[in-house]
């Protein structure tokens, strides 16, 4: 038997068949399929199998290809899950990198964890089925091609026969890359193209440009033969191309017909190539006809040429292959003026050396002739400047003929003078250009209709962070932070074709937005459109545009505050002050026939109006502070029942005589973190509003409760006469006139509400209103529970300095008051406390008046008083008295008063003018 002959497969069923014989004739023996493993049992060979198995073995064993014998292992349904190696060659571990001792006895997934299951059932069919496969299989555990064969010997076994095919794989591959582009070069070609069989002439295919020369398509074409176009003899047509496959010639000149039946001169260029497997021309096709024909014409036309020469403006030399005069125009003797006898000479070295006299570098001429001579199939071309101040283009090129022999040479002069002087012109230009361009302050950039970036300057770059070689990379869309995609691109052609001038955003390199002024035009460059834009950085001056609009507002507002003040200056404030001058005056007449019942009357309506018009003019001042920022913010822990008790107290009055109940339901132990002057003043406002807009017998209810996140919410409710939805909408616009009379003629400037406002949202909370004509309103504000972190330090403190307790009769008062009027009010407020007053003027004497008397148990001190204020005068009298009790008073009502008097020395403080009560309240504080 040749081994030799048999297949791979076939190997391997013989040796299997092989050992299996061998076990019948003697099952105890231990037969190796490996023959380093035969233990010394030499004399086995003795038998012919032993000696068949021994050389199966050695073709075995140098099998190029890998051999694997498996055992495959299925689940307690018969389904593949595993296999088990039983042999491998040698070649195996060379495809694999697997050691047979690595692989005999062990299942593929105890080898290779990640083993493709499919690949496992793939092989499971084959064992159990006895299906051959034959197929190509990628390994990604390898990274390797291999080409399988799979065939089962017995029952649950299945061998396997494979070669690494990866190389081949590649090489196929990159034939296939070959062809594909050899096909679209082929078929886009402008160039004429015929693929032909040399044997047949068959034309196997052409490309569209032959289609478009010949006038047939392209399937009609490849159905032709080469005879069916070629006007030459048939046999001299397969003569030429067979001489052509075997590489003799790859020229030919041909007369072609075309389908319309006319003749064509072609020169065809063949060469050998193989294609799908087999050794074909490759033909381009050049149309000559007419090149032919100018031959032929410049033939007859020769007698035209030196005409032609003489006509030229370009001074034309021709020489033959000596460099011996053939040709000299008229031009060229004008040019170089040539006098007569050396346009006589036939001797063109006498027409060199005049030339060479009038160039101003002789040397550098001669060597490019010297040059041209040695390389006489050279073209050249260069630049030479005359003495005379002209610069000549000098063109130099042989003249050859069909064979490439050389017959001579052409020289030709054209002045380009001016042309030097014009580019000189454009190349300063071109420098101011540019300098310019990199010199402005304005990021100059030009655009190609795709967004690309073409040319830019410095400005630019720096505007967005770039370098300039980073800048030309990049695409408008990379810096455009305004527009995307599409619009993008239809926004940039219709600013290129439409000058524009606008806004927009770039995007810097650090990815900070800025805003840019754009102004656009499309220029034309080589005959294409491009967009020339300048951008200009303006964002400092939206900046300052936001400022200014923002200050305009702020203008407004304080125009609108200015309307809104001087409007309640002359209607709310001046209306009031008649009353009071009208009633002062009737009360002043003695003429006046009035009874001790009316003057009474008159004197509780004159105190009433000046109380509401001293509230007013409280209100404007704390507004106008307000909106000038100089409120003081003193946040601090309060009680807020206590609070509105204080607060309300005011209040108390006026609801008493309107007959109006006033309720409370507030728990004892709830604290709100508040500024007290502010807390108060938005209790104030609301519940006086709540009064002012109630009918009589009405009710207003003051709540308060926690709620979950810590903020503490209060409600102020009345049954008055409530608001329709318009009113509700501008009760906080400082520009809209909200005031209205109360239900028995109140006031109302609607400037509470605004204070309100404020001053709620200055608590961080928010201020709601819900109301309904005729059946009332409910003002509810929130504000925090929670002291957020430390206070800051300027909260002012009470001087808890305290004279001995005593009952509030006998005591020595000094009031220290330049106010006539003051004085006397005071002091009859006061007799019924005191056992002596003492009057001062100034600052001054209530120093001296102290002073001398150490027994005063309290002083009454004005703030704005001559020589010394009251701050100074209070300083000096704690120096020698610390225990006086000093209440400061003034017509001022701001928080920082109250301040600067408490750290100036002042037990307390009061606002002018006061009630006896409020003034009994605070001295029973002290004494």
């Amino acid at each position: 038997m040749n081994y030799n002959d048999l297949t791979k497969a076939e190997l391997i069923h013989e040796i299997l068949d092989l050992r299996k014989q061998l076990e019948l004739s003697n099952p105890e023996m231990d037969i190796p399929l490996n023959k380093d493993d035969n233990n010394g049992k030499e004399a086995v060979f003795s038998s012919e199998l032993w000696k068949r198995e021994f050389n199966f073995r050695l073709l075995f064993e140098n099998m190029e290809e890998g051999f694997a014998l498996q055992e495959i292992i299925t689940d307690e349904k018969g389904d593949p899950v595993d296999f088990r190696f039983l042999e491998v060659n040698a070649a195996y571990e060379h495809h694999t990198g697997l050691k047979p001792a690595e692989c005999i006895g062990k299942t593929i997934l105890q080898v290779m964890p990640g083993a493709d299951i499919e690949q496992i059932k793939r092989y499971g069919k084959v064992a159990l089925t006895g299906e051959h496969l034959l197929f190509e299989y990628f390994s990604k555990t390898f990274n390797r091609y291999f080409r399988v064969r799979a065939f089962s010997p017995q029952i649950k076994m299945f061998a396997t026969i494979f070669e690494d095919i990866t190389e081949s794989k590649a090489d196929e591959q990159k034939l296939i890359e070959s062809e594909s582009r050899f096909k679209n070069l082929f078929a886009k070609h402008d160039s004429i193209m015929l693929l032909i069989d040399p044997d047949t002439g068959r034309i196997i295919d052409a490309n569209a440009s032959a289609s478009r020369f010949y006038g047939y398509s392209v399937s009609e074409l490849s159905s032709m033969k080469i005879d069916d176009i070629n006007r030459l003899a048939p046999g001299q047509v397969q003569h030429e191309y067979k001489d052509a496959a075997d590489q003799h010639k790859n020229y030919f000149i041909f007369p072609h017909q075309l389908a319309n039946g006319e003749e064509r001169l072609i020169e065809c260029h063949s060469s050998p190539i193989e294609y799908e497997g087999k050794k074909i021309l490759f033909s381009i096709i050049n149309d000559i006809t007419e090149r032919k024909q100018l031959e032929e014409q410049l033939k007859s036309k020769s007698s035209l040429l030196e005409a032609q020469i003489n006509s030229t403006i370009e001074g034309v030399a021709v020489v033959d292959k000596d460099m011996k005069r053939v040709l000299f125009n008229q031009q060229i003797i004008d040019m170089f003026q040539v006098p007569r006898d050396i346009v006589d000479n036939e001797d063109s070295q006498v027409m060199l050396n005049h030339i060479v006299r009038l160039t101003s570098d002789p040397e550098s001429f001669l060597a490019n002739v010297r040059h041209i001579n040695q390389h006489k199939n050279e073209i050249s071309r260069d630049e030479i400047r005359l003495k005379s101040g002209k610069v000549l283009d000098r063109y130099s090129a042989p003249v050859l003929g069909k064979n490439g022999e050389n017959y001579g040479r052409i020289w030709s002069f054209r002045d380009i003078t001016a042309l030097k002087r014009a580019e000189s012109e454009i190349a300063s230009l071109a420098f101011r250009y540019q300098t310019l361009l990199h010199a402005a302050s304005d990021g100059i950039h030009v655009l190609d209709l795709s967004g690309n970036l073409i040319e830019t300057n410095d400005a630019f770059c720096t505007m967005l962070g770039y370098t300039r070689d980073e800048m030309l990379q990049l695409n408008i869309a990379d810096w455009d932070a305004k527009w995307e995609g599409t619009e993008l691109m239809a926004k940039m052609e219709e600013q290129t074709r439409n000058p524009s001038i606008f806004e927009t955003r770039h995007r810097r390199k650090d990815g900070t937005i800025i805003d840019v002024e754009i102004h656009t035009s499309g220029v034309f460059l080589d005959e294409k459109m491009y967009q020339y834009a300048a951008a200009r950085d303006i964002t400092r001056r939206k900046l300052v545009e936001n400022e200014l609009r923002i200050k305009n507002e702020e203008l407004k507002k304080a125009n609108a505050e200015k309307d809104k003040f001087f409007s309640v200056i002359a209607h709310d404030l001046r209306g009031p002050l008649g009353g009071i001058m009208g009633i002062t005056e009737l009360l002043a007449n003695d003429s006046a026939d009035l009874s001790d019942s009316q003057r009474y009357d008159l004197t509780v309506e004159l105190s009433y109006s000046a109380r509401n018009t001293f509230n007013l003019l409280e209100q404007l001042l704390e507004w106008s502070r307000m909106e000038r920022g100089l409120t003081e913010f003193i946040p601090q822990k309060l009680n807020l029942r206590q609070i509105v008790t204080d607060s309300l107290k005011i209040v108390t009055e006026a609801a008493r005589a309107k007959s109006i109940d006033l309720l409370f339901y507030i728990p004892y132990e709830l604290e709100v973190f508040a500024d007290q002057n502010m807390f108060q003043t938005v209790l104030r406002n609301l519940a006086s509003n709540a009064v002012k807009f109630t009918r009589q017998g009405g009710q207003v209810t003051i709540s308060a409760w926690a709620e979950n996140d810590g903020l503490i919410s209060v409600a102020v409710k009345d049954t008055g006469i409530g608001m329709t939805r318009e009113m509700v909408d501008n009760l906080f616009r400082i520009d809209v006139n909200t005031g209205r009379p109360g239900t028995i003629g109140e006031q109302s400037t609607g400037l509470g509400l605004l204070i309100c406002k404020e001053f709620v949202e200055k608590h961080g909370g928010m201020i709601e209103v819900e109301s309904e004509v005729d059946k009332g309103s409910v003002f509810r504000f929130s504000i925090s529970g929670n002291i957020p972190g430390i206070i800051k330090d300027g909260a002012c403190t009470e001087l808890p300095s305290k004279v001995e307790n005593r009952k509030l009769i006998g005591l020595k008062v000094l009031v220290a008051e330049d106010d006539e009027l003051t004085v006397r009010v005071i002091s009859a407020m006061i007799k019924d406390l005191s056992k002596e007053i003492i009057i001062s003027r100034t600052g001054k004497d209530a120093i001296a008046i102290s002073l001398n008397n150490p027994d005063i148990d309290l002083i009454l001190m004005d703030i704005g008083m001559p020589h010394f204020d009251g701050y100074e005068a209070t300083r000096q009298i704690r120096k020698f008295n610390p225990k006086v009790i000093i209440i400061a008073q003034t017509t001022f009502s701001l928080p920082e008063d109250r301040r600067r008097a408490i750290e100036a020395g002042c037990n307390d403080y009061i606002s002018k003018p006061y009630k006896v009560n409020e003034l009994t309240r605070i001295i029973q504080k002290y004494v």
